[in-house]
This record gives C-alpha cells, structure tokens and sequence, in this order.
C-alpha cells in the first residue's frame, strides 16, 4: 500500500493551551470531533467549554501501519502512557504545593509528553506487529522541532522503523493529500 493509502495516527495540538488529542482520522470535523472519545482525552477541569477545531492543528502524522487493529493499538497504549504521565505530575507534591491558577496551565501543557509517550508506544507495539519485510513508518512533523522534543539523547532515539518527514498542511490545518 500507499502512505497515502495506508493506516495513520495523527496527534492535534491546541494552539493556545498546548494540548493533545488523538486521532486515527486526518482532519477535525465538528460532527466527529465532539464525539465523548475525542472529549474524554481532555481533563475535565480544563475542557473549553466550546470546541473550537480551528484551534486544534495537526502536530505529527504517522503513517504506513500495515493495518487498523496496530494503529488504534499504538493509540490506545499512547493514551494509556499520557494519562500516567499526567496523573504523575499532577499528584507530584511539587505540582500540589502550587497555587491552583498555576497549576493549570502546567497541566494542560501535555505536547512532549504525548510525544515521548507516542515513541514510547511505537517502540513496544510496532515491533511486535510488523514483520521484518514491512514497510517503514513515516513520521510527518510539522515542525522539526516536535521530533526533537521526544528525540532528545542517546537513549530516547526514535525506533529504527520511523522515518522523519515535513508535514504539508492546506489552509494551516489540513493534512495535504501527497
């Protein structure tokens, strides 16, 4: 198959708050964006009150899994690690002996760990799943940045099957169709 053609992950951030949302779909419409899966990736105390997609921009597409069940098992096991990275900070007695206005911000600001927990997941998932003859995965970012977040060190490198590209948006947050 195709890249084009095949299965993919994509991860969202918000603009303005720095958070993440996951998804198997490439581009944020209303009627699937307000769905309680999509909803249930926010805290709760730090959910908008109203959804904005225009606010959500495509952060990282990683596309060429051989099939459905790998790409939601790599978003199910990257969820489940955000969410302990999240629960770590937030019950950290540092984090609580913070005033409650500060803390906020620090919580919704999720992007590197969403990435490190994404390297994280492909590192255990993939490998199990893809045979030595299947294709390389390829990691669209839309900035370099982002890969290097997670990246950073000798032993925090990305998985030998990962091959890093340029993410080509439409209208600044569309994934552009190669």
């Amino acid at each position: 198959k195709s890249v084009a053609m095949s299965h993919s992950v994509h991860l969202f951030r918000h603009i303005q708050t720095s958070q993440v949302i996951v998804s198997l779909k490439k581009a944020m419409k209303a009627c699937y964006f307000l769905q309680p899966s999509q909803l249930n990736q926010l805290d709760a105390a730090t959910q908008p009150v109203r959804l904005r997609k225009d606010l959500w921009r495509p952060m990282v597409s990683i596309n060429g899994f051989k099939d459905q069940e790998t790409a939601q098992a790599v978003t199910d096991a990257l969820l489940q690690r955000s969410e302990l990275r999240q629960l770590e900070t937030m019950f950290s007695d540092e984090h609580l002996k913070l005033a409650k206005r500060y803390r906020g911000p620090i919580e919704q600001d999720i992007v590197e760990k969403s990435l490190v927990s994404l390297r994280e997941a492909l590192e255990t998932i993939v490998p199990r799943r893809h045979t030595e003859d299947s294709p390389k995965l390829t990691a669209l970012w839309e900035q370099q940045k982002f890969a290097d977040l997670a990246g950073a060190g000798e032993e925090n490198k990305w998985p030998q099957f990962v091959e890093h590209g340029q993410l080509v948006l439409k209208r600044n947050r569309f994934v552009k169709e190669a």
